[in-house]
């Protein structure tokens, strides 16, 4: 069907590019407006899972530079495409497309028609790589970008994509030159990155890689999917890297489930930067996973804890579907748990039958070793138990509720933690955990144990 028809509804017309923009990429979100061919106002909102970007696409009738230059100026510098329902020739006199090019880069306004988008259907048909770059260019494009240069573009990046996963160098230079000449930063880095990682699943060193890579690489959800899914790559100084421009909401996004490789190594590398809202110990089959292992799935990104999971998610506790485990238990259990772990309990409810008695420190004193706490325990009779724990994070003033009735741990109101932190400081109050259980636990998210005594 083409676009551009005289007769077709304006509902039609929207439609046919809606489809064809979904086409070139699957997981895209085309939210419609109530506009059509406004000079002010988008046809369309593009938005990706896990992404908080967004990019307005502006239809035209006309697909003449002159007009389109005006457009430029006044769409730029909001990361707009301009999409002309004609099909866009080469303008007779050059120097108007050498402007058009020129301003579009500059503002960083995509100009690109139906052809445009059909040439990136065709592409990503042909190769998963080139579903990649499709998106990428839907996301971070920039210049003009008619039928022949999106063909060219895509289909070189794809080419250094099968170098790099082989090994080989001679179209990796020309693929990077390719992307940097029509994506934005963000985009052209994070190509770079994920062809290096090819490159290193090929076999090959990081330092070998022939083109320099960007320090803080920016993956989009299509790239780190695939990279998570890749077969391992051992090389950690790779994962802190692309770790640095990822957060929890991006991963939770990813169309993975269960544990690879690549997400351990991910996790054991970025699980002291990464932040949450909340973390619960949910019941889980017991050998699915290995034990401290990583695993997307349950509602969130989660680890295996034997026969239970923490499951770490920025959704709000009364949203969490996961009925969390009862880790109920007597003062004294919890109290040798906090110390074993170096848990800071600063304070604690305890409750039995219809009583409760809330107990806290003054200045922050660590009140796991209280000799009190039996006392007031007693004062309550055989039957009281902690059902709430305070854990004190870090120098600062930063609180960890822990609810062992549901095995929940948060801050107050939307503070997020690193998962590190929410980990060692309130699993083992959940959880029984021996020595040897403490050290796997640490070694998972990456952090290390202080004066840490020679396991059982």
């Amino acid at each position: 069907m083409s676009i551009e028809t005289q007769s077709a509804s304006v509902a039609g017309i929207k439609n046919e590019v809606r489809g064809r923009l979904q086409e070139a990429d699957p997981g895209i979100e085309v939210r419609d407006t109530e506009y059509f061919n406004n000079t002010y106002s988008p046809d369309f909102i593009l938005k990706w899972p896990g992404e908080k970007e967004t990019r307005r696409v502006f239809l035209r009738a006309d697909s003449n530079p002159r007009y389109l230059a005006e457009d430029i100026e006044i769409v730029g510098d909001e990361q707009s495409i301009l999409m002309p329902l004609a099909q866009s020739r080469p303008s007779e006199d050059p120097k108007l497309d050498e402007t058009l090019q020129r301003d579009s880069a500059k503002q960083s306004v995509l100009i690109a028609n139906a052809d445009s988008v059909s040439a990136l259907i065709q592409q990503a048909k042909a190769s998963p790589y080139a579903t990649l770059v499709s998106r990428a260019l839907l996301q971070g494009g920039k210049g003009l970008v008619r039928r022949e240069r999106a063909e060219h573009v895509v289909g070189s990046v794809s080419d250094g994509f099968q170098d790099a996963s082989h090994s080989r160098t001679q179209h990796i230079p020309e693929a990077v030159e390719a992307a940097q000449g029509v994506l934005d930063t963000p985009r052209s880095n994070a190509i770079s990155s994920f062809m290096q990682a090819l490159w290193i699943a090929s076999g090959e060193r990081a330092d070998t890689f022939p083109v320099l890579v960007a320090s803080q690489p920016s993956l989009d959800t299509a790239a780190l999917s695939f990279l998570l899914d890749m077969p391992e790559l051992d090389d950690d100084e790779f994962w802190l890297r692309i770790g640095r421009n990822i957060e929890i909401e991006k991963i939770l996004s990813l169309n993975l489930t269960g544990a690879t490789p690549n997400l351990q190594r991910l996790m054991r590398m970025n699980a002291g930067r990464l932040r949450a809202r909340v973390c619960r110990v949910v019941p889980s089959d017991a050998g699915k996973f290995r034990e401290n292992e990583w695993f997307l799935g349950d509602g969130g990104l989660g680890l295996t804890l034997g026969s239970s999971s923490a499951i770490f998610t920025n959704s709000k506790i009364a949203d969490i579907t996961e009925e969390g485990i009862s880790s109920i238990q007597p003062v004294s259990s919890v109290s040798m748990r906090a110390q074993a772990a170096d848990i800071r309990i600063v304070a604690l409810s305890i409750a039995a039958r219809e009583s409760r008695i809330d107990y806290a420190a003054v200045a922050d004193i660590d009140i796991s070793s209280d000799p009190q706490l039996g006392n007031v325990a007693s004062a309550l009779g055989s039957a009281a138990e902690v059902v709430s724990v305070t854990a004190a994070i870090g120098a600062a003033d930063r609180r960890l509720s822990c609810n062992l009735q549901t095995s929940t741990s948060h801050g107050n109101s939307n503070a997020k933690y690193f998962l590190s932190e929410m980990a060692i400081n309130s699993i083992p109050l959940f959880v029984d955990l021996s020595e040897r259980q403490l050290t796997d636990l640490y070694d998972a998210v990456g952090a290390e144990r202080s004066n840490e005594e020679p396991s059982a």
